[in-house]
């Protein structure tokens, strides 16, 4: 049994098991992912030009809710600052990006 990836639109869209390749639109792509040492999920972004998948990058946002003091937006901005800079380096740790 292979593990699939059908990619929609540069997404992986499903994830599923089969014994065999099924046919669906030439849009969509269906990729074996069985022997990937990091299995990508669904939602990850894939880049057919250099067939890789990429863990897509949450950005929390600052939100403008008027109710907020400007020393929680400060603190809110630099923790949205801090977690990309976690995020790339654990993605760059793990190979994927």
């Amino acid at each position: 049994m292979n593990k699939y990836c059908q990619i929609y639109n540069g997404k992986s869209h499903w994830i599923f098991e089969s014994e065999t390749v099924p046919e669906f639109a030439s849009n969509i792509i269906i990729k074996n992912i069985t022997s990937l040492g990091i299995q990508p999920k669904e939602g990850w972004d894939y880049d057919l030009a250099i067939d890789k998948f990429t863990a897509p990058v949450i950005v929390p946002t600052v939100s403008d809710d008027p109710s907020q003091s400007p020393l929680q937006l400060t603190i809110l901005e630099a923790l949205q600052k801090q977690i990309l800079e976690l995020q790339n380096k654990l993605l760059e740790s793990e190979g994927v990006i």
